[in-house]
């Protein structure tokens, strides 16, 4: 190998969530571990410190008290849903519309309570997630595979994985981009070239695990592969995500799988920043409960076609296609208490908005055409049957009649004030990536192992069309710590 400034087993490209399991994995192998970090340490972690949660799998409460203790008289006022293997398979396959890989997903799946039972073995904490809960009687409800999340959440999860890659003994580099890898004269790859504050370096491993993430921060790239309109969308995660790892993989033979014009993009509230917006406020999620028109007034989507965490990360895409690429939610006084900061709810709704006692005149204070408007609401009450409304569940209550039905949880929009928050579209993360075995060795074009190289996270193409909430952390944990356990493995037969 040629003489490098610094050797280690396994070098982990990124630390996000990915990243730092699969470092945390190959610690615990033996192998010795340098991260790095494209960020200072002030901004580190990539994608994960704008996460929530991790979906997983489980037969009931007796699982879940493997992660937290819930006590007796809580756990009475709980209603929990079992969220099998099978449910969380078919929902991974259901979202990305039966293309993504059914080996990918199956292990997903299969492997997610034994990892996050790994990842509380390491110092994760958590906690009920009490927001997301609505009642059902007398007792809190859930969404399948959403009762609990990390305490402190995306910070949480950071905080956790690197204080146990430090006490595992690895070591962080920030401020230190990967610029080249290294290539023996047989093909394998032996090491990177990486710009650090100190300039150029060249360090020697054995096992490269790369965990970068998408390009989704790179407007350049955006307009690349996801196309027009896309360099001018908001980008909610990390500025960081500018997919130069991704694109140096494919310089030296790597494959792609994945949807490369696809990514996840959600609606964020127009006042959102253009990039790194993460807060809650911003990521308003409560549309199943009223609807969403453009400024034309008209629907464009049936806003109750399943919970929110089986929809919202397509619909950003929607509203970039719009007509000024905007788009408005609209509820009544009957659906306020559903917003967080007034009685519960997804996500806060505590941000600039528009009301008003008469729907013509919010549509003037608003932008929306007020005739069309008007006319929308009129038309999608009409249509609405009865039923009884019920936001804990897909409840059944629907329209009949209209272009676009909505088939849950439809209630007629007639008690003032009436409020509209414009939204637009924010890009989290992009679904295109390296192709990969199912411990994250990476493929070349004619589906060969690429020696000692590896992907993860959303550098690992694996979605398309859309994405059930809470995958893409668990993607990157269950991955992370496969690809962490054979590049460590790999790292410790090369020293010997």
């Amino acid at each position: 190998m040629a003489e490098v400034d610094l050797r280690t087993d396994v070098l982990v490209v990124g630390a996000g969530n990915a990243g730092l399991c699969a470092a945390v994995s190959a610690l615990e192998t033996g192998a010795e571990v340098i991260i790095l970090e494209k960020a200072p340490k002030l901004l580190r972690g990539g994608n994960t410190a704008y996460t929530g949660f991790y979906r997983f799998a489980y037969d009931g409460l007796d699982d879940l008290k493997t992660l937290v203790e819930i006590p007796d008289d809580d756990a009475a006022n709980m209603f929990i849903e079992p969220y099998p293997v099978s449910d969380f398979a078919f929902d991974l396959m259901h979202t990305s519309g039966e293309r993504a890989e059914r080996e990918v997903m199956d292990i997903m799946a299969t492997e997610s309570l034994a990892t996050m039972q790994w990842l509380t073995t390491n110092g994760m904490t958590w906690e009920v997630n009490e927001e997301g809960g609505r009642m059902r009687g007398t007792q809190r409800a859930w969404q399948p595979g959403t009762v609990l999340k990390p305490q402190d959440q995306g910070t949480g999860i950071l905080r956790t994985l690197f204080a146990a890659v430090d006490r595992l003994g690895g070591q962080v580099m920030y401020d230190a981009a990967l610029v080249d890898l290294l290539q023996d004269e047989h093909g394998v790859i032996e090491g990177a070239v990486v710009n650090t504050p100190n300039g150029f370096e060249t360090i020697g491993a054995a096992s490269i695990v790369l965990a970068a993430g998408g390009f989704e921060a790179s407007a350049e790239k955006r307009a690349k592969y996801l196309g027009k309109d896309w360099d001018v969308a908001k980008v909610r995660g990390s500025r960081f995500n500018t997919g130069e790892v991704l694109e140096t993989a494919l310089k030296y033979g790597a494959a792609t799988t994945g949807e490369w014009s696809g990514c996840h993009a959600t609606m964020v509230h127009a006042s959102a920043p253009k990039v790194e917006m993460g807060q809650e406020v911003l990521f308003p999620l409560a549309y199943p409960y009223g609807i969403i028109v453009d400024r034309d007034g008209q629907r464009f989507t049936d806003e109750g076609a399943d919970f929110y965490l089986h929809t919202y990360a397509a619909l950003g895409r929607t509203i970039l296609n719009l007509p000024g690429a905007k788009a408005f939610q609209i509820f009544d006084a009957k659906s306020q208490h559903l917003l967080k900061g007034e009685g519960g709810g997804e996500l806060s709704y505590a941000v600039p908005h528009h009301s008003a006692n008469t729907l013509g005149e919010l549509a003037e204070m608003a932008g929306i055409n007020p005739r069309q408007f008007e006319g929308t609401v009129d038309e999608f009450n009409s249509a609405i049957q009865a039923g009884d409304y019920d936001p804990s569940r897909l409840d059944g209550k629907r329209t009949n009649g209209l272009a676009i039905d909505k088939l849950n949880w439809a209630m007629a929009l007639d008690t003032p004030p009436f409020r509209a928050y414009p939204v637009e579209c924010g890009i989290t993360f992009t679904y295109g990536g390296l192709s990969c075995t199912v411990d994250g060795q990476v493929l070349d074009t004619s589906g060969r192992v690429l020696q000692s190289i590896y992907a993860i996270g959303e550098l690992a193409g694996t979605f398309y069309s859309n994405y059930v909430g809470g995958s893409g952390l668990t993607k990157g944990a269950v991955f992370g710590y496969r690809a962490g356990r054979h590049a460590g493995s790999h790292a410790l037969q090369v020293r010997t």
